[in-house]
């Protein structure tokens, strides 16, 4: 299964003073959700949330980048891997 096939934002944008994640649909929608905790830990960030009946996970690895994203609810659960980049300021 490919991001499209779920309709999956390919790019997620992490806004950590408003402590939240967006990012836009292939469909062009855009979706935004919130971060409901969140830990620093030596060598990764993890971060948790709520969205449409499935809790969320993601954790970026320090100093590479590397991402994973759970998702999960009842008789449903996903996996995504990525990787982080730092986003210009506008």
């Amino acid at each position: 299964m490919q991001i499209k096939d779920i309709n999956l934002p390919q790019f997620l944008r992490i806004d950590f003073k408003q402590q939240h994640i967006s990012g836009t649909r292939e469909d062009g929608e855009t979706r935004t959700t919130a971060i409901n905790n969140m830990a620093q830990l030596p060598d990764r960030l993890i971060m948790q949330g709520v969205q449409n009946g499935l809790g969320w996970n993601l954790i970026i690895t320090e100093p590479d980048g590397k991402m994973s994203l759970t998702a999960s609810g009842p008789r449903t659960g996903f996996v995504a891997f990525g990787a982080c980049t730092t986003y210009p300021d506008q």
